[in-house]
């Protein structure tokens, strides 16, 4: 009897999960679909990747999605973006990540944020002025 509740009960985490993992996919593909025109204004239309995150203090607006990842322009070079969007009020703001490595390092980026309760977008961009300065 013992077993059949304790199977009962993984298989509930299991489930609750899962939902979980799957809505989080779902908003990530909303964010993005919103992201999609700012995307194509700046030639990232081929190849995207990226990696999202939900609310504060990742964005700047409570409820907002942040998109961080990479994409092809048509000549075939790899851009990174930093991108917001909120179900409520749309496109909030978009940067191109240079040098894409800042992009990829999301969850440095993410880690950072959390620890200080700074946007991923203000980390990114202060990165960015960092890598500026010293000529990468």
């Amino acid at each position: 009897m013992a077993f059949i509740v304790g199977m009962v009960a993984i298989v509930a985490a299991w489930y609750i999960l899962a939902l979980k993992k799957q809505n989080k996919g779902l908003i990530a593909f909303s964010a993005l679909d919103r992201a999609k025109p700012w995307l194509d204004d700046q030639g990232i239309n081929r190849d995207v990747t990226f990696a999202s995150y939900l609310g504060r203090p990742y964005s700047l607006v409570e409820g907002a999605a942040v998109l961080v990842g990479q994409g092809r322009d048509a000549d075939g070079n790899t851009v990174g973006f930093c991108v917001e969007v909120s179900d409520r009020m749309g496109f909030l703001g978009g940067t191109i990540v240079h040098p894409v490595g800042l992009a990829l390092n999301h969850k440095q980026a993410a880690f950072y944020s959390q620890r200080t309760s700074m946007p991923i977008s203000t980390v990114i961009t202060r990165a960015m002025d960092v890598a500026r300065k010293e000529g990468l």
